[in-house]
Order: C-alpha cells, then structure tokens, then sequence
C-alpha cells in the first residue's frame, strides 16, 4: 500500500541538495527545464505578479508553482525510500543514550504528539497585551459601567435640584465615577501586567527568536521525558503559520512527523529538548 503524507513544511532548497547527491544530479534537468519555464512567465507582459499580466502568465505561473510542488513532494518520497536505513528514528532514544546516538546521526526522524508555539505570533501578544488587557477588562465589566454611569447622570440631575445634601450626593457621585473609570479598573485587575515588563519580553523575544515558528514532539513510543525541537522557517510552510495555529492549536491532536538533521545536543541528560 502506498504511503500519502501531507506536507505542512518542505525546506525545498535542502531537499534538492541532499536529493541531487543522494541520486547523483539526476533531477538537475528537472529543475533546470523549471527553472526555465519561470523565467518564461517572468518575462511576459507585466510579470506574474503585476496587475498586467496576461491570463496565459497567470495559468502558466500556477502550473509551475503545482508542479513544482508535486515534484518536491516525490523527491522526498524517493528520498526516504534511499535513505530509510540510515534515519534514525527518536523511539531508540531515552535521556540515557542520546548522547552517544545523535553525535552519529545524520538525519533523525520522530513521530508523535507536538507543541506549536509562533513566536512571531507571540511577540505579537506581547505587544499588545494591554489593549487586549483592556478589551477583556472592559468586556468583563461592561455591564457595571453602564449602570454606574447611569447612576451618576441620575445623580447630577438629582444634585442641581437639592438644596440640602448635596455633599453626600457628591460624594456618592465619585464614588460611582471610580467604579465606572475603565482605565483604574483595569489596572486594578489581574489582567494588567507591567508594561515595562511586557516591553523587555517582546524585545528578548524578537532578539532571539525572531519569527519563527517552534515544532516541539514528544515521540509515540519513546522515552516519555524526551521531546524533539524544531525551529521552522516561515518560508517553507505550505500552510500559512496563522492559519496552521488556529487549525491545530497549541498542541495538534493528531500526530506529526518531523524529519530533519540535528544542530544541537544539549550537553546535560537533565534536559528534556533537543
């Protein structure tokens, strides 16, 4: 039986170079008559891209982006057919071994449940947290407001008329105008973080992470306190990351393969990612 992936990410310049050296150039005419074709749209009238261009450039560009992809996607499954017996699959691994198996390995396969984090997303948020702080505040207490500022209407009506009183009706006046202050009622609220703080989290986040998109998987069937780490470059997703997030969420119910080469091998078998 025929195996069917779906592809979310395909780093399409690596792929061609490990597939070149594995079959040794025989997809070099493929992409090179592709490569050609692209440049023939490119340089019709107006470009592809252009509002110019003709609906002949536009067909022909979609035909090469379609086939493009489905040669990318075949080349993999060739690829692994090659390579199968030299990937190390991550069920082998434990905290205890991983050490003296990965110094070895050129490319790693896992498989299992996985944890998506977008920290281009993310440093989004962090930027800003405080007009959504503010927005579920608000939402939260909308109602309150409302009544409170009714009250203080009915009050100041009731407070040009009086003679007597008029200090107890003042006082119940900004009494009801804190309660109805959306900014102090969110800043008083467990919703309102500093915005110092939130400041120096965005930055220390877009220094290091920049925008990438972070894959993290615990393998189906190996050791239960080990995860494999993977930061993807935006570029390469099939899948838009915003969307891709919102179809599966902070962890995917469904298991994804990841299959790449290793970068980094913590020195300490305390830790948990690779």
């Amino acid at each position: 039986m025929a195996i069917v992936r779906d592809f979310i990410y395909m780093d399409t310049e690596r792929l061609s170079s490990l597939y070149s050296q594995v079959f040794e150039g025989v997809v070099e005419q493929i992409i090179r008559q592709a490569t050609d074709e692209r440049t023939d749209i490119e340089t019709q009238e107006g470009g592809a891209e252009n509002a110019g261009a003709t609906l002949e450039s536009r067909l022909a560009q979609a035909s090469y982006q379609t086939e493009s992809r489905v040669l990318s996607d075949h080349m993999y499954s060739l690829l692994m057919q090659r390579l199968q017996t030299s990937i190390q699959d991550a069920s082998q691994l434990s905290i205890d071994n991983y050490q003296a198996i990965l110094p070895q390995t050129y490319l790693f396969k896992v498989t299992g449940r996985a944890t998506l984090l977008d920290y281009e997303r993310l440093t989004q948020i962090l930027d800003e947290f405080g007009e959504v702080g503010r927005a579920l505040n608000y939402l939260k207490n909308s109602k309150g407001y409302e009544r409170a500022n009714s009250l203080i209407q009915q009050l100041e009506i009731k407070n040009r008329s009086a003679r007597e009183s008029k200090r107890a009706i003042t006082e119940q006046i900004n009494k009801l105008r804190k309660l109805s202050d959306v900014e102090d009622d969110y800043k008083s609220s467990d919703l309102y973080k500093d915005p110092k703080m939130l400041e120096k989290l965005s930055y220390l986040t877009r220094l290091f992470y920049g925008d990438g998109f972070d894959i993290s998987i615990e393998p189906n069937h190996g050791d239960e306190n080990f995860r494999i780490r993977s930061l993807l470059d935006k570029k390469w997703m099939r899948i838009p990351s915003d969307l891709f997030a919102s179809l599966h969420g902070e962890n995917a119910i469904e298991n994804l393969t990841l299959v790449g080469q290793i970068t980094r091998i913590p020195p300490e078998q305390t830790q948990k990612f690779i």
